[in-house]
């Protein structure tokens, strides 16, 4: 998540992102050397972040070549070396030597961090998994780099960070060879929540109600990348042309770009969310592998946990069931608007405009709401006043039996409390106040009756609704435990 700051004439105002930013900022005073591992997404804000609470200000900086397809050459373990070195002849090595091998590149790393004289050697190594190129040797040399000459010092702030979180949390976090358990801090940063959202929409005066920044991030998300496209005074609707679907929209090929740069053959990658957007309830792993026709292998769980490991999607758990029963829902905001609206390819540059109020633009709504809710659920806990105690998230399931005569359940969200409580988390869009009828409450209270009977479940059930402005008939609140509304989002 990004740092964004905000100049007054008073002093400098930070907004988001502030523990992050104490933390790197006193890691500075430690008596030990720190290997600090920054993860997330493509856009995210992790290099904005570093920069921020350095402010700028490096021993040694630099940053691995982008993959090019068109021209592998120029991001090959060749030109990654070369841009290495350079950089170090940049912040005044003299090297006259050819450099051919990554055992080298360290070496001569630390002879520069040897003989620096700064207090505190903050060192910045960004977009990692871009210089481990195919049997290149990286990843050994880096090993022994922070093994053998960083990690006995007690002067060292190492700082790496990779767009690639699957490759950073496989190959560093958890690495099983020469750096396991050398992370002293991993940081994954996370998307801008709504709330975070209208701090920047206030900060930098984007004009944007609450109802606009719920209606603008069913479609960003949280990335505040995207955030910071938008133009002052535009509508939501505005500014989805304007970035998606005008001649030279800039984001027009955002999706391409977010998946080639996140992962290698990410063909497959684009196939499961595909398979995903399609299933409002998700899908078990068989039946992604079904329907993209990619073999149920190791391989197979590596792209999914990868795909989970950057927030593209989410596992979760049934209630009550074993694992082997997990679902995977597709999580990213922008990817569920891009299958729905983007991959036709309209040329209609007012193309969302004119979607007004049309019925798959509500279905779209309704949907992406729903993973709104589900991307806030720490701000339901707070909302519901149980923020602190000890509670699992989960959703339950229950497929129908025709000869039974039996129909199929399914719950979204159930947050099960330690206070022996079970919160039913039910959400409805709305563009103002929701018309809650007796007939949806009864059909919501026979699903929980048969969610209670499937479990044996002894705990209280409360029934809660997430809708954007309440309910009109407030004589029918008596029919559910609480009503939740986008102020309670918003904490």
């Amino acid at each position: 998540m990004y740092i964004w700051l905000i100049c007054t004439e008073d002093d400098t105002m930070i907004v988001g992102r502030k523990e992050e930013l104490d933390y790197l900022r006193n890691a500075i005073n430690d008596d030990r050397s720190n290997f600090i591992v920054i993860y997330g997404r493509r856009r995210i804000g992790k290099t904005f972040l570093v920069n921020e609470a350095f402010n700028n200000k490096f021993t040694f900086k630099t940053a691995g070549l982008a993959p090019n397809k068109e021209n592998p050459k120029s991001s090959n373990k060749v030109a990654q070396i070369k841009h290495f070195v350079d950089n170090l002849k940049k912040y005044g090595m003299k090297i006259n030597e050819k450099v051919e091998s990554w055992e080298k590149v360290f070496s001569l790393l630390d002879d520069f961090i040897q003989k620096s004289k700064d207090k505190r050697k903050i060192v910045f190594l960004d977009e990692l998994a871009w210089m481990d190129t195919p049997q290149s040797g990286f990843l050994t040399a880096f090993e022994s780099f922070w093994n053998d000459w960083m990690s006995g010092r007690k002067d060292v702030t190492l700082i790496v960070c990779a767009s690639s979180s699957s490759w950073i949390v496989n190959k560093v976090i958890h690495n099983k060879g020469g750096l396991h358990n050398r992370v002293t801090k991993s940081i994954n940063l996370s998307p801008f929540t709504l709330k975070e959202c209208e701090e920047y929409s206030n900060s930098y005066n984007l004009g944007l109600s609450k109802k606009q920044i719920l209606d603008s991030y069913m479609v960003f998300g949280g990335v505040p990348l995207y955030w910071s496209k938008f133009i002052r005074g535009n509508t939501p609707e505005m500014n989805i042309d304007h970035l998606f679907f005008e001649e030279n929209a800039e984001l027009k090929n955002e999706f391409d770009d977010l998946y080639d740069s996140l992962f290698n053959e990410s063909r497959d990658y684009k196939k499961i969310v595909g398979a995903l957007a399609s299933k409002k309830k998700g899908l078990t792993r068989d039946e992604i592998s079904n329907i993209c026709k990619i073999g149920s292998n190791g391989d197979f769980s590596s792209k999914l946990e990868n795909l989970e490991n950057c927030g593209i999607i989410r596992s979760y758990h049934c209630f009550g069931k074993k694992s082997h029963d997990t679902l995977y829902q597709l999580l990213d905001n922008f990817t569920l608007f891009y299958f729905n609206f983007m991959a036709s390819k309209p040329n209609d540059e007012r193309y969302f405009q004119n979607m007004s109020q049309t019925p798959k633009l509500n279905t779209w709504k309704g949907l992406s709401f729903e993973r709104v809710v589900l991307q806030h659920v720490n701000e339901i806990k707070k909302a519901l006043g149980f923020y602190a105690v000890s509670n699992d998230v989960c959703s339950w399931i229950k497929k129908g039996d025709k000869n039974r005569n039996t129909k199929g359940r399914q719950i979204d969200l159930i947050i099960a409390r330690k206070d022996d409580v079970i919160d039913i988390i039910e959400d409805k869009y709305s563009i103002s106040e929701y018309n809650l009828s007796k007939n949806e409450v009864d059909e919501w209270k026979e699903r929980a009756d048969d969610f209670v009977k499937d479990n044996s479940i002894k705990s209280a059930i409360h029934l809660i609704l997430v809708t954007p402005y309440g309910i009109n008939d407030k004589t029918k609140l008596n029919l559910i435990t609480k009503v939740l509304t986008l102020e309670d989002l918003f904490i």
